[in-house]
């Protein structure tokens, strides 16, 4: 299809990009591809080669394509509680003239006609679709093939040049191979693999989706499915997203039976599905689990709060005047961490912004969580505006403080927040005796048999992702 010479990122998956690049001709759906969408390609495919479709002419039907910003924004029509939503051909015309009909359109699609997906597949008005920065199209191409490239030759470029790659995810990983990229820079490349080398069936995410966890487990994922991202293309009143949610969280939940399903995991395995499919955004989601947040969705939450007591702790040597600011109100440093990292900022954030997070989290590790709750608890107490500093000093309870350091995370700058994270002093030693002492104040009897590391939190070095 011609529309190789464009990525398609409409969704940001880097097998949709590989179904026009390298000519795969297949019936099975595209990860993260609409539905309706995937039904005109299916019939396009098979037609007979020479007759075959362009993925260009349906674009060209369906949706305004502009080249200039390199996006692709999907204006197709659809209802999302039909059941007769189908694609058909006329008898007495041409097999190309495919017909895209809507049977059944409810008032729900009327009041949300005007909402259009983003390049993120987040449902925006046309105003804010405006607004979006953009990147040319021939510096995408070549930040993406960069990173190809990269996946190439993975173990020998880690081994080499990691201070590049943790370069090239500062700046952000390419839309189009950002799922890729988290699938490598996790390692889940390689305990995907591994596991299912080991697996009796020969795959073991299918092997856990044929077991069941306990009824209750399974009563409180299905309760979470709609709460997840309604507000994105895939997750949107029962949109193909959903199963696959169910999915990857019922097969975790038979992986480790002990911690089962967190409500915080909901967001977390949804943004993981938004950039891979199913068994993949799964593997991720199980490093993210075991290795990065190890602890963190086990009952009593115990890993979250030594984390958060360690937040404060190194608040005390970034920031004086906030830290005794903090202790005057008896603010719980728990109250402003926990859903910053249980969710791991995906309920303060969205994309891009929360998606270039995640690049720095993949490659470097949980010190990317410390760092920015830190610049974002610095700047509300001490360094930030001098209306939200005095503001601050101003709260005479703690919940009123609380609310105030959310919102700052909220307000500030999306890129000065990244120089301030960056400039921040924080070593990884710094953060392993924040963690240790934190772990000790918390568990004054609780010597060397705690399970999770002491010296080092987990993070792409090159010892971690070679294979």
């Amino acid at each position: 299809a011609t529309l190789a010479e464009q990525p398609y990122q409409g969704y940001g998956n880097e097998e949709v990009v590989h179904y026009v690049r390298y000519g795969n001709i297949t019936l099975e759906r595209p990860p993260n591809c609409p539905e309706i969408l995937h039904k005109l390609m299916r019939a396009c495919w098979t037609f007979s080669p020479g007759d075959r479709i362009s993925f260009r002419s349906i674009v060209d039907e369906l949706v305004p394509y502009e080249n200039e910003d390199f996006r692709l924004n999907a204006y197709y029509h659809t209802q999302p509680h039909s059941q007769q939503e189908t694609v058909l051909t006329d008898s007495n015309s041409d097999e190309k003239d495919l017909l895209l009909v809507d049977d059944n359109a409810s008032e729900q699609h009327e009041q949300q006609r005007d909402e259009v997906p983003n390049t993120y597949g987040f449902f925006v008005s046309p105003n804010e679709l405006e607004t979006e920065e953009s990147v040319k199209a021939s510096v995408a191409r070549r930040r993406e093939q960069k990173w190809l490239d990269m996946f190439a030759r993975w173990s020998s470029f880690i081994e080499s040049r990691f201070d590049k790659v943790k370069e090239r995810c500062r700046k952000g990983i390419p839309p189009s191979v950002r799922g890729q990229g988290w699938y490598h820079l996790s390692a889940a490349k390689y305990r995907h693999e591994n596991a299912d080398r080991n697996c009796p069936t020969g795959n073991v995410f299918n092997m856990y989706l044929t077991q069941t966890p306990s009824s209750n487990v399974l009563e409180d994922i299905k309760k979470d499915l709609a709460r997840s991202f309604p507000d994105h293309e895939m997750f949107r009143d029962n949109g193909c997203g959903q199963e696959s949610l169910f999915d990857v969280l019922k097969a975790y939940a038979v992986h480790d039976p002990d911690v089962g399903y967190c409500q915080a995991q909901a967001p977390i395995a949804a943004i993981l599905l938004m950039h891979l499919p199913p068994e993949q955004a799964f593997w991720v989601f199980v490093q993210i689990n075991e290795e990065y947040v190890k602890g963190y969705f086990s009952d009593g939450l115990m890993a979250v709060k030594e984390d958060a007591l360690a937040t404060e702790i190194l608040i005390k040597k970034a920031s004086p005047k906030g830290y005794r600011l903090l202790r005057k109100l008896e603010v719980d440093p728990i109250l402003y961490t926990l859903d910053w990292y249980m969710t791991l900022f995906s309920r303060t954030y969205r994309a891009p912004q929360l998606f270039r997070i995640w690049d720095m989290f993949f490659c470097e590790g949980v010190k990317v969580l410390f760092r920015l709750a830190l610049v974002i608890v610095r700047e509300t107490l001490e360094v930030g505006p001098p209306d939200t500093v005095t503001k601050a000093h101003k709260c005479d309870n703690a919940m009123d403080l609380i609310a105030l350091i959310k919102q700052t995370a909220k307000n500030l700058l999306f890129d000065v927040l990244l120089i301030k994270m960056d400039k921040l002093p924080l070593t990884d030693i710094d953060l392993a005796q924040a963690c240790a002492q934190a772990r000790q104040q918390l568990n004054p009897d609780l010597h060397t048999t705690n399970s999770r590391k002491k010296s080092s939190r987990y993070q792409a070095t090159k010892q971690n992702v070679i294979y």
